[in-house]
């Protein structure tokens, strides 16, 4: 949440989704970490049998998909032909992986992602969390 002159983060809100509570935690700063180690300890101690390219990379495709149903990978972790190793890549492939991911879990859910901005529901909520901030 933004003071009142809307120039710096003074709090987060955290919301147990278990409870629905939720409670304001002061901070100084906020730090945006898009990764940067490369650690493949989950896939060789992983049980599954994911198909990998030069024993570092999940083989996949496009669409984020791995050798295992309902298995999607993001990022430099991830290889196909035609990837782009880059930041803007990898927030791309992030996308992707979350809306099948969600595809997977929900069948019938829209087949199209949309952005947090043109959805109503959250909509309705930036709505509200900007009338607390500018009180």
């Amino acid at each position: 949440m933004a003071c009142k002159n809307h120039e710096v983060i003074e709090r987060v809100e955290l919301t147990n989704h278990e409870t629905g509570e939720t409670s304001l935690l002061p901070i100084d700063e906020v730090i945006i970490n898009h990764g940067y180690e490369r650690d493949t300890s989950l896939l060789e101690n992983s049980e599954l049998d994911i198909a990998r390219i030069n024993e570092y990379y999940i083989a996949g495709n496009s669409m984020n998909e791995s050798s295992i149903d309902g298995l999607y990978a993001a990022g430099d972790i991830l290889q196909y032909e035609g990837k782009v190793n880059l930041i803007a890549g990898a927030f791309q492939d992030a996308a992707n992986a979350v809306n099948k991911a969600k595809q997977f879990i929900q069948p019938d859910a829209n087949k199209i992602a949309m952005v947090s901005s043109h959805n109503d529901i959250f909509k309705k909520r930036n709505k509200e969390l900007v009338k607390q901030m500018i009180r």
